[in-house]
Order: structure tokens, then C-alpha cells, then sequence
């Protein structure tokens, strides 16, 4: 409902980012062990809120408080196993996709998300992070896979 009330501008992801309505979930530290929460990707913040579920909300920040927004702060060890049965699913789903030789049919962006998601980084070494693998999901390159 709330992407049905929001401009064109509105809804590019860059926009939301830059103007701080997205942020992006850093890996954390728990217990000696790192937690790879950057899996998540972007969430919502206060400004998101603020800005625009008011147009559908009453009281958004009643709705969304600050720990719906960072469910870490919440309890982090469920946030934390939350996480892990998260990244557990992607590679076993992924690690399929190269145990039966079906990631040679893939498009770049998708073989190189997959290697990602069952080993950590591609086979050249590149992370989901990477500059390279990135650049698989600029149009041009897209177009051209």
C-alpha cells in the first residue's frame, strides 16, 4: 500500500538510500563469531517511517517502533539464529544449483549470487560486496548476459 502512495522519485532505491530512509544491516559481531546480518540488506529507518507510512498510518510510530525497526536491539540471540537458519537455507539451496551442474545455465548476476549464497564469494574470489559482482547487475550488463 505504502509503494501505491509513493512518487517515482519516491520509490528509487537510490533516493530512499541517499536521503536516509534506507540503511543498509552491517555484519555484527556476537560471541567471538561474526554474524553475517548484511544478508538482509536494507532496511527501513525512522525517516522512512516518519516520511511516508504516515499516508497510511495514523500513528506510524506506534506501529513501528524502534525495536521493530532493528530487531537485534529486541534479543540478539534470536535475531542472531534468525540470521543463521536464513543464510543456512540460502546455501543449501544454492549449493544444489552446483551439485547438479545447473549453475553452468545461470546468467552471470544469478551464478555469481549463487556461489555467494552456498560458498561466501565466487570462485574468482569476489564477495556479494564486491565491485565485480556489483557490476553484474548494472543494466547494461544485464542486457548484455
Amino acid at each position: 500500500e505504502v509503494w501505491c502512495r509513493m512518487s517515482e522519485v519516491e520509490r528509487d532505491p537510490a533516493y530512499l538510500i541517499r536521503t536516509g530512509c534506507l540503511e543498509k544491516v552491517e555484519d555484527m559481531e556476537v560471541a567471538g563469531k561474526r554474524v553475517l546480518a548484511s544478508r538482509l540488506g536494507y532496511r527501513i529507518t525512522r525517516r522512512f517511517v516518519n516520511r511516508f507510512l504516515g499516508r497510511i498510518f495514523e500513528s506510524p510510530a506506534e506501529v513501528f517502533d524502534a525495536p521493530l525497526l532493528r530487531p537485534e536491539v529486541q534479543d540478539v540471540a534470536m535475531f542472531v539464529d534468525g540470521v543463521n537458519n536464513l543464510l543456512e537455507a540460502q546455501e543449501k539451496a544454492a549449493s544444489s544449483y552446483i551439485a547438479d551442474g545447473s549453475i553452468d545455465d545461470a546468467c552471470p548476476p544469478l551464478r555469481a549470487v549463487l556461489f555467494c549464497m552456498a560458498k561466501g564469494c565466487t570462485p574468482e574470489g569476489h564477495t556479494i560486496c564486491s565491485p565485480e559482482v556489483r557490476a553484474l547487475f548494472e543494466r547494461e550488463h544485464l542486457m548484455s548476459s
